[in-house]
């Protein structure tokens, strides 16, 4: 758990600081950055554009890091491009000679290199930040310094000579800064940093001091946030041993979250309350937490949430074995298999791992070894986990017991009691010398056993003894706690009640001032205003009868003109319903034409009829599942497409598909017939674009283009049309189809054959003119 706990501070410190403050993700505005960068002149303004051009493409990588950190490796260039776009604004800022936009730009630079995803090149962040505190000082820029300051310490905790300690020295003379300054927020950041290197990398115990005066004064001033500094005040208690504490947090950052309703906080208390009752052996009540975070757990990306899902089933499974339930481990773990087999891509570790012992739980021998030693390269590839190692080692050893293999199990066993010893770990040990001794006496090594046995008592007298002192200083710390809340308490009460005093006596010369004065303007007025009472009694009482009478007929029409409007949505929900449906019975009666054709020509058309009537299907769902009844998500609209045409094809080569879909919506009007003409284009990149098993990719962008404009562009790397082709005059149904409802749609329908085929529409995103709706095309075979 504690390093799992230390991979997770690493993404918190760094995803904290990291992110670019800029975001220009919208194609449109980063085609008009570049445009004009290439009309700039060599100034301050050039310098702005750089950083700009970079953000996008550090935005771009930071979305892809978050919604598939698998991903993040193949997706790189998104980072270098940032970089070679931020040294270029140093570069020039260095040959203007403008020390403000040169710190900002070498800022720029480190804050990127700090997100690489090869951990050892982080380091390359620190003379770019070194350079930038330099010039910050010289020109006494507090913000600047401040900033230069908390990235250094962010880059010096990838060091691995004494780094965590050199970025506590960094963190504290930001920290100072920041005091000068009167930045409250920024303060309370570089706190929980202080304390997440504590915690995570030093020693946590020098954690709690800062967390618990964090918490203190998020308390007094109601901060909302206060419910991550109280599950960082769980998660130290838990590093340190003091299960029952880390619960006693747990449960109040519980209740915290729930008023903050942040539910994907909600997931990470469930399983580190699970994690402590794991520990304290309350094993229901910890099945119970670990459940309900499967329940709530939403991990960004397929991968990652499949990877979650596995991780906590592992673990589930793992109590289910400790409470000797053989059954209900059983199930969790045919349901781990099942889960690792529909994701298809095994390559995680945490994936391999879990197969591999849910394997052996099903006493599928073969592929529990199988997977074990696919694993083991893994651990044992330096910087070594002593820990993991060890576990995979005493795993390998239950295995080769089963499989009656005493002397591997002899092996293994031996190598994991090394490594438990070196790691420190005395349970680990201890399971081991158990371990060894059932397996010496099978092979009759009698007095082997004995001395095992013997190490084994000797571990769990300790480690008993070990627990006892932590529950009885636990009781002292949680003794100690409580003294100071009431001590608190008791502050806090006094004070309140001077400061009630001072309020009444205040209130009370406030009151006795009004009075006077309210006595004598009263009295003045009191005259006056009962005359006009009465005068306007009789007035007010006809004007008031008026109104009610003209209230209620309003009300009901009102009410009238609710029913019919949603009676109007339902019908119009039903009618789509209705025409998908009955696009579903076109497509089937066409199915039921191919099973009667042997001619290839015609099976093919009868395949495309089927694929057009499937996007025009596809828009027709959308509209009856939404909430509004006339404009179609056009992401997810295209991605569903794309993934039906991609099944229907089945290509044995591998065929990539590359999209980039802004969140755009359009009327069922426009939508049709843009996604006949998507359905065509990528019907004949499948079926032409890639003969004789040759691989390719096909890319695919739809986003707003100029202002009121939209543009689709549909390209492939495969072979292209031959030179003599003129798709003007083409009379094949697919480009016909093409041409007219590009003609349809009032587009500019561009069409190029270089590298591949590259098929570009713009057209404007404004409701269809009566002209273009009315018009109609022939279709050419």
């Amino acid at each position: 758990m504690r390093y799992v706990v230390i991979l997770l501070g690493y993404a918190i410190l760094g995803y904290a600081v990291l992110v670019p403050k800029q975001t220009f993700a919208q194609s449109g505005s980063f085609t008009k950055l570049k445009s004009q960068l290439l009309k700039s002149l060599p100034d301050t303004g050039r310098i702005h554009l750089l950083l700009q051009i970079g953000s996008v493409y550090g935005d771009s990588y930071q979305q892809i890091r978050k919604k598939n950190p698998s991903k993040a490796q193949e997706n790189v260039f998104f980072l270098d491009s940032a970089l070679t776009y931020t040294n270029r604004a140093i570069i020039l800022s260095r040959r203007l000679k403008n020390s403000k936009l040169l710190i900002e730009s070498l800022l720029a630079e480190g804050r990127y290199w700090l997100t690489h995803i090869v951990r050892a090149k982080r380091e390359r962040a620190i003379p770019y930040l070194q350079e930038a505190f330099i010039l910050s000082s010289a020109s006494n820029n507090q913000r600047l310094i401040a900033e230069s300051l908390q990235l250094l310490g962010t880059a010096f905790i990838y060091k691995t000579d004494n780094g965590p300690n050199k970025a506590i020295l960094f963190y504290k003379k930001a920290l100072a800064v920041y005091e000068r300054m009167g930045a409250r927020q920024e303060e309370f950041d570089i706190l929980n940093k202080i304390a997440d290197v504590y915690r995570l990398f030093i020693n946590p115990e020098k954690a709690l001091p800062f967390l618990l005066k964090i918490h203190r004064l998020q308390k007094i001033s109601n901060d909302s946030k206060v419910y991550k500094t109280t599950f960082s005040i769980s998660a130290t208690y838990f590093d340190l041993g003091y299960f029952s504490q880390a619960i006693r947090y747990g449960l109040l950052c519980q209740r915290q979250v729930e008023t903050a309703n942040d539910s994907s906080f909600y997931v990470d208390i469930s399983y580190l309350i699970a994690h402590c009752y794991r520990e304290l052996g309350d094993f229901e009540r910890a099945l119970s937490y670990y459940n309900k975070g499967l329940r709530l757990d939403s991990s960004a990306g397929v991968v990652a949430r499949m990877i979650s899902i596995i991780r906590t089933k592992g673990t589930i499974r793992d109590i289910y074995l400790q409470q000797n339930k053989q059954e209900q481990a059983h199930q969790v773990a045919s349901e781990i298999v099942r889960l690792a087999n529909i994701n298809s891509n095994a390559s995680a570790l945490v994936i391999k791992q879990n197969l591999a012992m849910s394997y052996l739980v099903l006493n599928d021998f073969k592929k529990a070894e199988y997977w074990f030693l696919s694993i083991l390269p893994m651990y044992e590839k330096p910087p070594v986990n002593l820990r993991g190692l060890c576990a995979v080692y005493s795993r390998m050893a239950e295995l080769y017991i089963k499989k009656m293999q005493f002397k591997k199990s002899r092996y293994y066993l031996t190598q994991a009691l090394a490594l438990a010893e070196e790691a420190n770990a005395p349970f680990f040990a201890g399971n081991i010398h158990l371990m060894l001794f059932k397996v010496d006496s099978t092979l009759g090594k009698l007095h082997s056993a004995i001395r095992h046995y013997q190490l084994a008592t000797v571990i769990k007298d300790s480690l008993f003894t070990k627990t006892k002192n932590r529950q009885i200083e636990e009781l002292q710390i949680q003794y100690e706690i409580e003294q100071k809340e009431k001590d608190i308490r008791l502050k806090e009460k006094s004070i309140k009640t001077l400061t009630q005093q001072r309020q009444l006596q205040d209130q009370k010369s406030k009151q006795e001032w009004l009075i006077r004065n309210v006595l004598i303007s009263g009295a003045i007025l009191l005259l006056l205003l009962l005359t006009v009472v009465y005068n306007r009694y009789h007035l007010k009482q006809r004007s008031n009868q008026l109104l009610q009478a003209q209230q209620e007929v309003i009300n009901q029409k009102n009410a009238t003109l609710q029913i019919l409007l949603i009676e109007k949505e339902w019908l119009l929900k039903e009618i789509h319903h209705r025409v998908k449906n009955n696009l579903q019975v076109v497509m089937s009666l066409l199915n039921s034409q191919a099973a009667y054709l042997s001619d290839d020509a015609a099976l093919s058309a009868i395949q495309e009829s089927q694929h057009r009537v499937q996007a025009m299907a596809l828009i027709h769902q959308k509209l009856y599942q939404s909430e509004g009844i006339a404009r179609i998500t056009m992401p997810t609209y295209i991605q569903e497409m794309v993934a039906y045409l991609r099944d229907a094809y089945d290509l044995p080569q591998p065929i990539t598909f590359q999209l980039a879909i802004d969140s755009i919506e359009l009327d069922v009007t426009q939508a049709v017939p843009l996604g006949l003409i998507i359905n065509e284009a990528i019907t004949n990149a499948l079926k032409y674009a890639f003969p004789n098993g040759r691989s390719g990719t096909i890319t695919l962008a739809f986003h707003r283009f100029l202002q009121n404009s939209l543009e689709l562009k549909l390209e492939d790397d495969g072979v292209g049309l031959s030179p003599d082709y003129d798709p003007s005059r083409s009379r094949s149904l697919g480009m016909t189809l093409i041409q007219g409802f590009s003609q349809q749609l009032g587009g500019e329908l561009t069409i190029r054959n270089n590298v591949g085929l590259s098929i570009r529409l713009v057209f404007s995103d404004e409701q269809l003119t009566l002209s273009t709706r009315s018009h109609h095309f022939a279709y050419q075979s």
